[in-house]
């Protein structure tokens, strides 16, 4: 007989991070660094992974009832849209239709431009989020001056989401390699990580990339904004994962690893 995952109902919680896989732990580790008692909830939103390959409609309907659920849930303070493609296709509905603060993720295109000395700046990114019109309004507003190469690295984000993190070096090495020669073709000296998954193993791009390559992405900025619109809490609180459809026992095993390397309390299936 299989594990029944049993959620109580109205557990409160301070911060909420949404995904539609693991990507958006990157974010959390680097929140619980700066506020380790605070307590928080991860939703990795696996009935409905990638977001990437979804239309516009779709993906600001399926954030409005995921978001529904968590608030129903958890009454976060907070809820950290911890996905570029979400965050630049359906934050601005959600501000519009819920009483509760977003911090998203976008791609960081102007910490990018700050930071190029060539003007070349590359973006690694979903699909989705290269061809979203908020992306493109960032590039108008602060890049003018700059050439974009984008590399849609929708099978690096399936791998990653796969486990690739747990893997050896040399097989992280080999899943990037396609990318990162496309970037050296392109004499970029800059690089985008626009997608949360990519965080998971920043350590491998930054020893593949630079110092000819640097590496850009929104960790620091989306932490610092969260904690500032709601500062820690002193008492330590529990902090846990879910995901959203079941699953069979090898992924829920995958699930399970992730969350305690992030040191998270698996909880399971979100009702």
């Amino acid at each position: 007989m299989g594990i029944v995952y049993i959620m109580k109902k109205n557990i409160k919680t301070k911060y909420a991070f949404i995904d539609s896989g693991l990507g958006g732990l990157a974010y959390l580790k680097a929140l619980k660094q700066k506020a380790p008692n605070t307590g928080t909830v991860y939703i990795a939103d696996n009935a409905n992974f990638p977001y990437g390959t979804k239309s516009e409609e779709e993906l600001i309907y399926v954030a409005v009832k995921l978001v529904e659920k968590v608030i129903n849930s958890f009454e976060p303070e907070v809820i950290i849209l911890a996905c570029n493609t979400i965050s630049v296709t359906a934050l601005a509905e959600l501000r519009r239709r819920f009483p509760v603060d977003f911090v998203g993720t976008v791609p960081a295109i102007k910490p990018a431009v700050e930071k190029t000395a060539t003007g070349q700046i590359g973006i690694i990114a979903s699909e989705k989020t290269i061809k979203d019109n908020y992306t493109k309004e960032l590039i108008a507003k602060f890049g003018k001056s700059c050439k974009f190469s984008f590399f849609a690295g929708q099978k690096l984000i399936q791998e990653i989401e796969n486990g690739l993190m747990f893997k050896t070096e040399a097989e992280k090495i080999k899943a990037i390699e396609p990318a990162m020669t496309f970037f050296y073709k392109e004499h970029v000296d800059s690089l985008v990580l626009a997608c949360t998954h990519f965080l998971l193993i920043n350590d491998v791009f930054k020893k593949k990339a630079e110092p000819q390559i640097k590496i850009i992405e929104s960790v620091d900025g989306v932490i610092r904004q969260t904690l500032k619109i709601s500062p820690p809490q002193e008492n330590k609180s529990e902090s846990s994962f879910f995901f959203t459809k079941n699953v069979n026992p090898v992924e829920i095993e995958k699930y399970s690893e992730f969350a305690s390397a992030f040191g998270l309390n698996f909880k399971g299936l979100l009702k």
